[in-house]
């Protein structure tokens, strides 16, 4: 290689060094915080009473692999949220059925990856929204672990506002049925449903005459699971897993009661009517029909979370 050719290749490999940014320098993982974190409902305006569905996405829209978590569930108790009204701001997490022992493992989260799940207000309905009017809703998520610092790493979510509307003809009938037979949040609770069989026969009651309101899909899909998860159980506790033991479900007024609601594309929570559908269905031996819910579940809500947690025996082939 002669003089010339030798200076133009050192010249070449100086430049490279000098433009070049070295891989080492460029962070590998970034911290919880940069994590993107957006909320939205399937509707702005809502009656009184009426449960409200709220979509929950974590996503990673940087170009680095993020350590963090999904557990945006009411009783995990990383999650915050505060009501704004009248210029005030109220905090919702009296309401919570908090689980402080409930904890989540964190995971990579890609770039690019997202997750996503809906969670339902249906809870402290009647003192949250007590009258209709405009409410601002704020919803915080915290980092699982307290890496060393004074406090969590959090997210906070996009600003919701709602409308609470005053119901009309049957829908208020159907809103007076409720508040003359408990609280309007009791015929969303499964547990009260456990712990007072009068509180099942009161939202059974209520599906007989009131199935057809804005209220009835809700309370359909909540008797619905009481009958999947809990059937006959007198409600008592496993000791050692804290579950409630079934003593065994009622598959047949699982599917009474959600025959037709599957088939209301425009209901928020029709993938997890499927999948009760789908579990039903298996457990009472029809593992065919289950297995074309499931599939009708994977084609209608290719990115819904049941997918992956509706689990059915294969049968024989």
């Amino acid at each position: 290689m002669d003089t010339t050719k030798k200076i133009y290749f050192l010249l070449l490999i100086t430049f490279a060094l000098f433009t070049s940014k070295p891989v080492f320098a460029q962070p590998q993982t970034l911290s919880f915080s940069n994590l993107t974190f957006e909320v939205s409902t399937s509707k702005e305006e809502f009656l009184q009473a009426e449960p409200i569905p709220i979509t929950f996405k974590i996503s990673n829209t940087t170009n680095y692999t993020i350590i963090g978590h999904w557990a945006v569930d009411f009783d995990f108790p990383y999650i915050q949220a505060f009501i704004y009204r009248d210029g005030k701001r109220y905090s919702m997490q009296q309401y919570f059925s908090v689980d402080g022992l409930k904890t989540f493992i964190p995971s990579p989260i890609k770039p690019s990856e997202f997750h996503q799940k809906t969670q339902v207000i249906d809870f402290g309905l009647e003192k949250m929204f007590p009258t209709p009017g405009t409410y601002q809703i704020e919803f915080v998520l915290q980092d699982t672990e307290w890496k060393n610092k004074a406090s969590r790493e959090e997210l906070k979510a996009n600003v919701l506002t709602i409308q609470i509307m005053t119901p009309q003809q049957q829908d208020l009938e159907a809103l007076k049925f409720m508040q003359r037979h408990g609280e309007w949040s009791d015929y969303f609770d499964i547990k009260k449903m456990i712990a007072d069989k009068k509180v099942l026969r009161a939202a059974e009651e209520f599906l007989l005459k009131f199935g057809d309101t804005t209220y009835g899909d809700y309370i359909n899909l909540k008797v619905a699971e009481f009958y999947l998860f809990v059937g006959n159980s007198r409600g008592d506790l496993d000791p050692e897993t804290g579950e409630i033991i079934v003593s065994s479900s009622s598959p047949d007024e699982v599917i009474k009661y959600l025959k037709d609601l599957c088939n209301k594309s425009e209901f928020a929570l029709a993938d997890r009517a499927l999948s009760y559908l789908a579990l039903a269905q298996s457990k009472k031996g029809d593992l065919e029909k289950a297995k074309d819910t499931l599939d009708l579940l994977k084609a209608r809500y290719p990115n819904s979370e049941y997918i992956r947690t509706t689990s059915i025996p294969l049968g024989k082939n």
